[in-house]
């Protein structure tokens, strides 16, 4: 038996229950291992969404292989079986605010842990059903809101490389709205190590940059410093650096799909630049200086090495929101005399579509 997390189509709040488990077979795309039961049915049969509940090391350079905590979260609506007489999940809407009404019927969500891959394993092993939490349904609820937030068009803004600024006369920061289409079929091509810190997940992409211009950027090089202590850029390992890239124009968007705005962009940029690219710097000196040390002896290599990771964990460690938030509090933004918002979704002043 294992605990799921079951939503019932009245509208009530979604509660746990215990669910048999079989073993099966590999089937199609699905992994051989558990498959939890429910009213006689496999509940992958009626699979509505997948999240994906990985360990943050997993996607921040730190590890390459999932752990053990890793696992997937499956929803199944029962609804699918019968969708033209299924009415909406009421407990489901009410979750979400109002945002996801796709979910017909009964809806269980359950966890399968997710394999192991590390350099030792060549095969994938069976799969096991986990226990659902009070922390799965937060995840839950975070993917369902940010899944639907994909589906529609999203509020971005577009940085614009040195030539475009000085070509069009404008700022280096427009807003501009994305296809929901066209953002899922753009992989990111930076890294924005610090957002992350900041607890914002950005990614970005570049886009039409007219030939001849200087597509020299210097607001996307502030944004790819890269702040992962394990992260290899061209070989090496290149904490408290941004590539040597010209970027060109790029679109940047929030992963959840809220909207982000203009002046929030050139409000962070300001502060990686006046605040943290400093620390940055003195930081890469100080790391210089402990390498130029003539320690030969195992011992005061481990010990230099302890030092120098203490120095990029001191520095990472001023990359708060709270910073970022006390840096602009009652300053008036260098271009634009507004005041710098509190929120990351600030509003947008064109329709340019990107």
């Amino acid at each position: 038996m294992r605990r799921v997390l079951f939503f019932p189509v009245d509208g009530t709040q979604p509660e746990f229950r215990w669910a048999p488990v079989e073993l099966r077979d590999q089937n199609g795309r699905n992994r051989p291992g558990e498959c939890p039961i429910w009213e006689g049915t496999d509940l992958y049969a009626d699979a509505e969404e997948h999240i994906y509940g990985c360990n943050p090391s997993c996607n921040d350079g730190t590890l390459f292989y999932h752990i053990s905590s890793c696992h997937n979260i499956v929803i199944s609506a029962l609804g699918k079986r019968d969708p033209e007489n299924a009415a909406v999940n009421k407990c489901v809407e009410q979750l979400t605010g109002g945002k996801v009404t796709h979910i017909k019927g009964d809806a269980i969500a359950f966890g399968v842990s997710n394999y192991n891959h590390t350099q030792n394993i060549t095969q994938d092993p069976p799969s096991q059903c986990i226990d659902m939490s009070t922390a799965s349904l937060t995840l839950i609820k975070s993917f369902l809101v940010r899944n639907v937030a994909s589906r529609q068009n999203i509020r971005g803004v577009r940085i614009n490389c040195i030539g475009q600024t000085k070509l069009q006369n404008t700022l280096p920061f427009e807003s501009v709205v994305i296809r929901s289409s066209k953002a899922q079929s753009r992989s990111s091509v930076a890294n924005f190590h610090i957002t992350r810190l900041l607890g914002l997940d950005l990614v970005g992409w570049q886009t039409t940059t007219e030939d001849e211009l200087d597509d020299r950027n210097p607001m996307a090089s502030l944004l790819d410093i890269t702040c992962s202590k394990r992260e290899l850029v061209n070989g090496s390992l290149r904490w408290g650096y941004y590539q040597k890239q010209r970027w060109g124009n790029i679109v940047v968007m929030r992963s959840d799909g809220e909207a982000l705005g203009p002046e929030f962009m050139q409000a962070l940029c300001t502060w990686i630049d006046k605040r943290i690219r400093p620390c940055f710097n003195k930081a890469r000196a100080q790391i210089q200086l402990e390498k130029k040390r003539g320690d030969t002896t195992f011992e005061e290599d481990q010990a230099r090495a302890a030092r120098i990771e203490d120095i990029q964990d001191r520095t990472n460690a001023k990359i708060t929101k709270e910073e970022f938030l006390e840096y602009h509090k009652g300053r008036l933004d260098d271009e634009t005399d507004d005041e710098m918002p509190n929120t990351f979704g600030a509003e947008e002043e064109t329709d340019n579509e990107e």
